[in-house]
Protein backbone atom coordinates (compact mmCIF):
# COMPACT_ATOMS: atom_id res chain seq x y z
CA UNK A 1 0.00 0.00 0.00
CA UNK A 2 2.91 2.37 -0.54
CA UNK A 3 0.72 4.56 -2.77
CA UNK A 4 -1.27 5.63 0.31
CA UNK A 5 0.40 8.45 2.19
CA UNK A 6 -0.54 11.03 4.80
CA UNK A 7 1.47 14.16 3.93
CA UNK A 8 0.77 15.56 7.40
CA UNK A 9 3.18 13.00 8.88
CA UNK A 10 6.19 15.00 7.65
CA UNK A 11 5.10 18.01 9.69
CA UNK A 12 3.84 16.15 12.75
CA UNK A 13 6.75 13.70 13.04
CA UNK A 14 9.30 16.53 12.73
CA UNK A 15 7.66 18.35 15.65
CA UNK A 16 6.82 15.21 17.68
CA UNK A 17 9.48 12.49 17.11
CA UNK A 18 7.89 10.06 19.61
CA UNK A 19 4.97 9.72 17.19
CA UNK A 20 7.34 8.58 14.45
CA UNK A 21 8.65 5.96 16.89
CA UNK A 22 5.11 4.73 17.57
CA UNK A 23 4.57 4.35 13.82
CA UNK A 24 7.82 2.38 13.60
CA UNK A 25 6.57 0.08 16.38
CA UNK A 26 3.21 -0.32 14.62
CA UNK A 27 4.91 -1.22 11.36
CA UNK A 28 6.97 -3.89 13.11
CA UNK A 29 9.15 -4.27 10.01
CA UNK A 30 11.69 -6.33 11.94
CA UNK A 31 9.04 -8.80 13.12
CA UNK A 32 7.10 -11.60 11.43
CA UNK A 33 3.89 -9.75 12.38
CA UNK A 34 4.63 -6.64 10.31
CA UNK A 35 1.77 -4.26 9.56
CA UNK A 36 0.38 -4.09 6.05
CA UNK A 37 0.24 -0.32 6.61
CA UNK A 38 0.59 2.19 9.46
CA UNK A 39 -0.13 5.91 9.46
CA UNK A 40 -1.58 8.93 11.17
CA UNK A 41 -5.32 9.07 10.77
CA UNK A 42 -6.53 12.14 8.92
CA UNK A 43 -5.14 15.22 10.63
CA UNK A 44 -3.31 13.20 13.25
CA UNK A 45 -5.75 12.44 16.03
CA UNK A 46 -4.49 8.84 16.15
CA UNK A 47 -1.95 6.42 14.73
CA UNK A 48 -3.15 3.09 13.39
CA UNK A 49 -1.81 -0.11 11.90
CA UNK A 50 -3.53 -2.57 9.57
CA UNK A 51 -2.64 -6.23 10.10
CA UNK A 52 -3.32 -9.43 8.20
CA UNK A 53 -4.45 -11.37 11.28
CA UNK A 54 -5.75 -10.64 14.75
CA UNK A 55 -2.63 -12.35 16.11
CA UNK A 56 -0.43 -9.89 14.23
CA UNK A 57 -2.43 -6.99 15.69
CA UNK A 58 -2.14 -8.45 19.18
CA UNK A 59 1.65 -8.73 18.74
CA UNK A 60 1.78 -5.05 17.76
CA UNK A 61 -0.31 -4.18 20.80
CA UNK A 62 2.19 -6.02 23.01
CA UNK A 63 5.10 -4.14 21.39
CA UNK A 64 3.29 -0.87 22.09
CA UNK A 65 2.57 -1.91 25.69
CA UNK A 66 6.27 -2.63 26.27
CA UNK A 67 7.03 0.86 24.96
CA UNK A 68 4.51 2.39 27.38
CA UNK A 69 1.98 3.26 24.67
CA UNK A 70 -1.73 2.66 25.24
CA UNK A 71 -3.60 1.08 22.33
CA UNK A 72 -6.94 -0.37 21.36
CA UNK A 73 -7.64 -3.31 19.05
CA UNK A 74 -10.40 -2.67 16.55
CA UNK A 75 -11.58 -4.29 13.35
CA UNK A 76 -12.61 -2.96 9.98
CA UNK A 77 -16.13 -3.56 8.72
CA UNK A 78 -17.68 -3.58 5.27
CA UNK A 79 -20.01 -0.60 4.86
CA UNK A 80 -23.23 -2.66 5.23
CA UNK A 81 -22.00 -4.28 8.45
CA UNK A 82 -20.92 -0.88 9.79
CA UNK A 83 -24.41 0.55 9.32
CA UNK A 84 -26.05 -2.56 10.79
CA UNK A 85 -23.91 -2.25 13.91
CA UNK A 86 -24.39 1.52 14.17
CA UNK A 87 -28.17 1.17 14.13
CA UNK A 88 -28.36 -1.54 16.79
Amino acid sequence: MSWIENDFERVVFAQHPPLAEIKRILLGSETPEAALYASLSGSGSALFGLYLTQGDAESARERLRRAGVRSELTRTLPRAAYWREMLV
